[in-house]
């Protein structure tokens, strides 16, 4: 018997995301939101894209994977759902002018 497709079960990628994202955010009252987004992105998004590169994602699984991130998110900047897509669009905006120095002068 063969199998038409493969499936992968995101459930461990998720639990393993949010236990290093629940110990980092234990550890970091005196960390800025962008700090803490950096760590975030740093230490506890590779669970997350664990071999991403070799799976054939499909849109249930994106949007598990994006749900799970933007939960994380959301705790960090003490947000809703609805205000988050503003906050990190304009996070990776100063990232670029101030970091990079790539962009328009504010």
């Amino acid at each position: 018997m063969s199998a038409d497709r493969f499936r992968v079960n995101l459930h461990h990628m998720r639990v393993r995301f949010f236990q290093s994202f629940n110990a980092l955010y234990a550890k970091s009252s005196d960390f800025s939101e962008p700090v803490l987004q950096h760590l975030v992105n740093a230490y506890c998004k590779p669970y997350l894209l664990y071999g991403a590169e070799v799976i054939n994602w499909n849109n249930s699984d994106l949007s598990s994977i994006r749900h799970a991130f933007n939960s994380a998110m959301c705790k960090v900047y003490k947000v809703k759902f609805q205000l988050l897509r503003l906050i990190l669009r304009t996070s990776v905006t100063l990232y670029k002018i101030f970091i990079i120095g790539i962009g328009p002068l504010i």
